[in-house]
């Protein structure tokens, strides 16, 4: 009866918010109760496959702390994407709130959490209308690892991954072999005391120091996974907030295996944070770029049939052809690009089309932006899709 009240709750709430439903519920997994919530944009369409985002929470947190904290909802309700918050159920004996997925230990301890993402990929696409080719998971901390593992774990099922202040349990990434090239991304803060950047997670997580592949170790062992190019494109992130103390670098592993690649952001000064978040937990939390909408501007690239037979998305080597200037910029800008025909979209960071052109001949096609902010401007040939990040200030 609990169950039936929280979904009809859910579901009258939902209606009084746009549109939008958020759900709570459960499925029985290796023969117990396991619950999560998923949130349904407004936009929504049972007519229309949509993607899926899983968003794992940290060790000490819940889904609902992870809902509002990292918090993919705004990009859900203009991108058109379910996501899915599952809930650890690992308790440690020390206090009993302390919930969170049980991959500390060995990838045996970690395969009751596999399995029950990978039962509720069923249900939900039981219950929405999936596209299972593009299906992604993001998380925290703790989240962060389970991403990885699910990478590793249940690559049949993820077409890429993205984890923010997580990385891997040295054994998880030595038994790690996926089956077909998987992009992922970190996110990571130089100044970790929690998940340090140099390789020990500390007490904070499970009262008990964890080995753990460093992170500059950990790309580069996913470059080599990827057969990225082992020279990344870099670039300073702008620094558009100085109270933050913050500031981030972004390193781009280009031309792997099947369209893959492999992103870092590192934060210079940067904590056991999520960059962006509208709920800054101490010092170290970086608000020059929003986590969240990287992470989807990484994942829309992706779908699971491409990196599985071969088809490429994302050609690395004519993105360095093209070019994008200045940027940062005022709101005017020029895109260099040497194709015939292409189409090209400017997409803000809620996933919005704000203009479309096409090419037609033009190799100098000029822009202007009337509002400050990140944009994002999607190039699509017949071949491969490139996305370049646009920043427009004062």
């Amino acid at each position: 009866m609990k169950k039936i009240y929280l979904l009809i709750t859910g579901l009258i709430l939902s209606t009084l918010t746009f549109g939008q439903t958020t759900i709570s519920d459960s499925i029985i997994s290796g023969g117990v109760y396991r619950t999560y919530r998923l949130y349904i944009p407004a936009i929504y369409n049972a007519a229309n496959s949509v993607p899926l985002v899983f968003n794992l929470h940290a060790y000490s947190y819940r889904n609902t702390d992870e809902e509002t904290y990292a918090d993919f909802r705004p990009v859900a309700d203009t991108a058109n994407f379910i996501i899915a918050l599952p809930q650890g159920d690992s308790v440690h004996q020390a206090w009993e709130y302390n919930l969170g997925f049980d991959n500390f230990n060995t990838v045996a301890d970690a395969s009751k959490d596999l399995n029950f993402i990978s039962n509720l990929i069923d249900t939900i696409k039981s219950q929405y209308n999936i596209d299972l080719d593009r299906v992604y998971a993001t998380g925290y901390s703790n989240g962060g690892f389970m991403s990885y593992d699910l990478a590793c774990f249940l690559n049949s099922r993820i077409a890429a991954i993205a984890s923010v202040a997580g990385t891997m349990v040295t054994s998880h990434d030595s038994s790690c072999n996926p089956a077909h090239p998987t992009p992922v991304m970190e996110i990571h803060g130089a100044a970790d005391s929690c998940v340090t950047y140099n390789g020990v997670a500390a007490q904070c997580l499970t009262l008990q120091t964890i080995l753990c592949t460093p992170i500059d170790t950990l790309i580069k062992h996913w470059v080599a996974r990827n057969n990225c190019t082992t020279t990344p494109v870099f670039n300073n992130v702008p620094n558009t907030n100085l109270l933050d103390l913050c500031t981030a670098e972004h390193y781009v592993y280009s031309g792997g295996n099947n369209g893959s690649s492999v992103e870092l952001y590192k934060i210079i000064g940067g904590a056991h944070t999520w960059p962006g978040s509208g709920f800054v937990w101490g010092g170290g939390t970086c608000m020059d770029f929003k986590a969240t909408v990287e992470i989807w501007r990484f994942f829309r690239q992706y779908t699971l049939s491409d990196l599985t037979t071969g088809t490429s998305v994302m050609a690395a080597p004519s993105e360095n052809y093209i070019t994008l200037f200045p940027n940062p910029n005022k709101g005017k800008f020029t895109l260099n690009i040497p194709y015939a025909s292409a189409q090209i979209q400017i997409v803000n960071s809620l996933g919005q089309v704000i203009q479309q052109t096409k090419a037609d001949n033009k190799s100098n096609i000029n822009f202007e932006i009337n509002d400050k902010g990140i944009y994002f401007l999607q190039l699509t040939t017949a071949k491969e899709t490139i996305v370049k990040k646009i920043v427009v200030g004062d």
